[in-house]
């Protein structure tokens, strides 16, 4: 018997920033779940487990795209 298997995406992403408090780094990312207020070419961007801006909290985006020429729609 085949059983459904789902498969999840999961990435990480990291940086160091200089000349900045945790305290401004904070207040650009504690908004967790609306990603697409800060890029518009995200269709959508929701949370779907934790609470918005706590540790742990997993979100659900789709619908991000680039444009390759390097140009900022």
């Amino acid at each position: 018997m085949e059983q459904n298997v789902v498969q999840r995406w999961e990435g990480k992403v990291s940086t160091n920033l200089t000349n900045i408090t945790k305290q401004q780094a904070w207040s650009l990312i504690k908004d967790f779940f609306n990603l697409h207020k800060r890029f518009p070419n995200l269709a959508t961007c929701y949370g779907i487990h934790g609470s918005n801006g706590e540790p742990g909290c997993i979100r659900y985006c789709a619908g991000f795209s680039l444009p390759s020429d390097g140009s900022q729609e």
